[in-house]
């Protein structure tokens, strides 16, 4: 079915519209994965792509399970009942970090080809957005492949990969990455690099243009305060987005690999699942032990942070002040009544 939905966006056009950031090898005969992350091209917008990719889905059988729109990203969760899979896409407005410009839509579409009726970007074009955007947001490169890339690309491209380096962070800190691609070291000192790097960006965007594109950044993250990205609701209840798909643990850990299934946002860290294997498992068990504090003396707020950042909770028991939101309608896109 994901073959079929990509195949109907590839002949509708995709290809005028984005460029896949990742993960694009196969595309558009086929797709491993369950997450497609994309940039749109010059001319178009997050919310308007996730629109019209969403329309295209509906008429190959897709359901949407999820929206949400920011003035740099927008996403959309999609879900086929026969198929039983489901499709997420993260539609970007360029690459940036906090607002602050990584690459364009334009430099991205000068390094993309077309493959299939899709745009994807050249090996040297991909191997620039992860370096710039993974040592941006976090300051290492964690995988292997990913350093592999970087020092393949220096062997090939080697000026033009410093020249996309000096551009965002300036000489020194270019300078910096530079040695830490060529001695292998990437994969560690995350947080201490990424600090450097972003003030390294502030300075070449400037201080005073930097500190408005990040108060704008914070500011276009109010909308989520109102309308967060995850769901919560009991299991079998109907999606806000959807009426005839109801909520279960199944489709919550396919739409979001973090969700949460639970009796009650008070429940032992034991009681805590989440299907997709033992490393997530661990993961949101750890989010339960850590929030604590929260879940017990504020639990509603506790469940719309998490639903604020993404997450899918399933509780047999929400949250009083939860469940009155479901039954009085308030910002109910975030509630499965």
């Amino acid at each position: 079915m994901i073959v079929d939905l990509l195949s109907a966006l590839a002949r509708a056009g995709i290809g005028d519209r984005i460029v896949v950031l990742r993960n694009a090898e196969e595309l558009p005969a086929g797709f491993s994965g369950t997450d497609l992350d994309v940039s749109v091209l010059p001319g178009f917008r997050p919310p308007d792509v996730v629109e019209w990719i969403g329309a295209i889905a509906k008429d190959s059988g897709w359901r949407v399970v999820l929206t949400n729109a920011r003035p740099h990203i927008a996403g959309l969760s999609i879900h086929h009942r026969e198929a039983d899979v489901t499709l997420h896409f993260d539609v970007f407005d360029g690459v940036s970090v906090y607002g602050m410009v990584l690459m364009t839509p334009d430099e991205l579409d000068v390094e993309s080809v077309d493959q299939g009726g899709f745009r994807v970007l050249t090996a040297r074009g991909e191997t620039a957005v992860t370096v710039l955007h993974h040592l941006s947001w976090n300051g290492c490169l964690s995988k292997e492949k990913y350093r592999d890339a970087a020092r393949a690309v220096l062997a090939s491209d080697r000026e033009w990969l410093v020249e996309r380096m000096t551009g965002v962070w300036g000489p020194v800190a270019a300078g910096e990455i530079l040695e830490a691609i060529e001695s292998g070291s990437l994969g560690g000192g995350c947080r201490g690099r990424r600090r450097r790097l972003l003030r390294a960006r502030l300075r070449t965007v400037g201080y005073g243009a930097g500190g408005f594109r990040l108060g704008r950044y914070w500011l276009s993250q109010a909308e989520s305060l109102l309308h967060p990205a995850g769901l919560v609701g009991v299991p079998g209840a109907p999606l806000p987005a959807d009426p005839e798909i109801r909520l279960t643990a199944e489709l919550a850990c396919e739409v979001a690999p973090h969700s949460i299934i639970a009796p009650s946002v008070r429940s032992p860290v034991a009681s805590i699942s989440n299907l997709n294997g033992p490393r997530y498992e661990a993961a949101v068990r750890n989010t339960w032990r850590r929030w604590a504090l929260l879940r017990w003396t504020a639990p509603s707020l506790f469940v719309w942070y998490l639903a604020k950042r993404g997450r899918v909770l399933v509780l047999d028991e929400p949250p009083w002040l939860v469940k009155q939101v479901a039954r009085r309608g308030w910002l109910s896109d975030w509630v499965a009544r």
